[in-house]
């Protein structure tokens, strides 16, 4: 590892963040611990919350880097011209991303925001654009108006929802 001074504040930073995605892909959530990360890096545990405010923060960015790249592969799928496949073809998707990490996957549903932590509207924004890209495909496959059709995936994405006390979810823009 580096020396302390060798690191600018954006690649401490991302030291943090891989470090910490790798405790969590071998240990999961219970494995997460700042002098652990601190260990990994080489630097004290007092030097990730110059980076991040708490643990939760650190959490959450990982889990918004989780969510962005979700959103990259689900934007892979070829859109057919048939509906039905396409919603098929996403879920696919879908389930081959949540399989390829399962315990980073998992974070989602394993992590809690402490009483009266405010997620940032960028997390809102980015799972919204999610659930919109489900509800779509909904939409065109079952020919229902998009107000029924976010019922769906909104349910299924509940747990996460509530886990990063977001429930109820916000309304989708299409309604």
């Amino acid at each position: 590892m580096g020396r302390r001074s060798s690191h600018t504040p954006e690649e401490l930073r991302e030291l943090i963040i891989k470090a910490a995605t790798d405790l969590i892909e071998r240990s999961g959530l219970s494995g997460l611990s700042a002098r652990e990360i601190a260990r990994q890096i080489g630097y004290s545990p007092g030097t990730l919350y110059n980076v991040f405010a708490d643990i939760d923060d650190l959490v959450l960015t990982i889990e918004y880097r989780l969510l962005e790249r979700l959103s990259l592969h689900l934007a892979e799928v070829p859109r057919t011209s048939d509906p039905t496949q396409h919603l098929c073809d996403l879920a696919a998707a879908y389930l081959a991303f949540t399989q390829e990490r399962p315990r980073l996957w998992n974070l989602l549903f394993e992590h809690h925001m402490p009483q009266g932590w405010k997620v940032p509207a960028l997390f809102h924004a980015r799972m919204e654009s999610l659930l919109v890209v489900v509800e779509q495909a909904l939409h065109r496959s079952c020919r229902i108006p998009i107000r029924r059709a976010c019922i769906a995936p909104r349910g299924c994405s509940g747990q996460a929802f509530m886990g990063l006390g977001l429930w109820p979810p916000p309304t989708s823009s299409l309604t």
